[in-house]
């Protein structure tokens, strides 16, 4: 009679480790970030590790967003709210350009979900591909786009008394005509 009862005590603790309650216990590991880092900048982690990055700019002009590594982003958006506070959502001039995405994480719309089990994976092929626009900075008002993007209409999140985003700092400088 002990081997049964050892059989059905091994039993349920398996069942119990599938069980809901145990799948909120699983996690991804990611190693903590690092405890100190040179003056000027942030400790992160992720899956590639801790590492110190530059921090958010503070200085981010009109239209754009700060970013951990010291980026601005051009903030796009469809509808007012979507932006923050105190912004809305206009049309503006911004550079574009499009790629195919082969690889990535995320689900395939031409394949089933993944398994809920698995929390993290490798990449995995689209299969297509998927086209992914990236927005790149902003154009107009001489401002021109770098060579492989093309200066196109978006929405991008601006304070009211704002016309047309900023140019930021680290995006392609204006051309001299």
């Amino acid at each position: 009679m002990r081997p049964a009862l050892a059989l059905l005590v091994c039993a349920c603790a398996f069942a119990w480790s599938w069980s809901g309650a145990s799948r909120r216990a699983l996690a991804d590991a990611v190693p903590p970030p690092p405890r100190s880092c040179p003056p000027g900048k942030v400790g992160i982690t992720s899956h590639h590790g801790p590492e110190c990055v530059d921090p958010a700019p503070k200085d981010c002009p009109p239209g754009w967003y700060p970013q951990i590594r010291g980026q601005c982003l051009v903030q796009l958006c469809t509808a007012d709210d979507q932006c923050g506070k105190g912004l809305v959502c206009k049309a503006a001039d911004v550079c574009q350009h499009d790629f195919l995405q082969e690889w990535g994480w995320g689900a395939n719309e031409a394949q089933p979900a993944p398994d809920p089990f698995v929390l993290a994976g490798p990449p995995q092929r689209f299969d297509p591909p998927r086209k992914v626009t990236a927005t790149v900075g902003v154009c107009g008002g001489g401002v021109s786009c770098p060579d492989d993007n093309e200066c196109r209409k978006a929405k991008v999140c601006l304070p009211p008394a704002v016309s047309r985003p900023g140019v930021w700092k680290g995006q392609a400088k204006p051309k001299q005509k």
